[in-house]
């Protein structure tokens, strides 16, 4: 559920569809899906360590300044803190996962 809210409703992605409670896929402009979160290996448990593979940072590349902006401030008023990363804003999931938000300019 904290996923689901969090790309949703802070993020802005459209729910696609769900199986379950096992997991939950977003995205915009009609595609099927351009994020997948699920709880096949995770729930209840803690992100990987220093020396196993895993999801730690991705990019999501926003339209406009406009939309980035938008999106941060949303993240803010969820309690999040966006970092100024430079290059865009360093902001995390509920899962812990880093998401970089760019604009398509950057």
């Amino acid at each position: 559920p904290a996923a689901i809210d969090f790309y949703r409703d802070v993020i802005g992605f459209d729910l696609v569809t769900t199986l379950g409670p096992q997991a939950a896929f977003f995205a915009v402009g009609g595609y099927h899906h351009q994020v997948g979160v699920n709880t096949w290996r995770s729930e209840g448990g803690v992100g990987p360590s220093a020396n196993e593979a895993g999801l730690r940072l991705y990019s999501l590349v926003l339209p406009t300044e406009a939309d980035r902006a938008a999106v941060v401030s949303r993240v803010r008023d969820a309690g999040g803190i966006p970092v100024d990363h430079g290059d865009g804003w360093l902001v995390r999931d509920p899962s812990g996962i880093a998401l970089l938000l760019m604009v398509a300019s950057d």
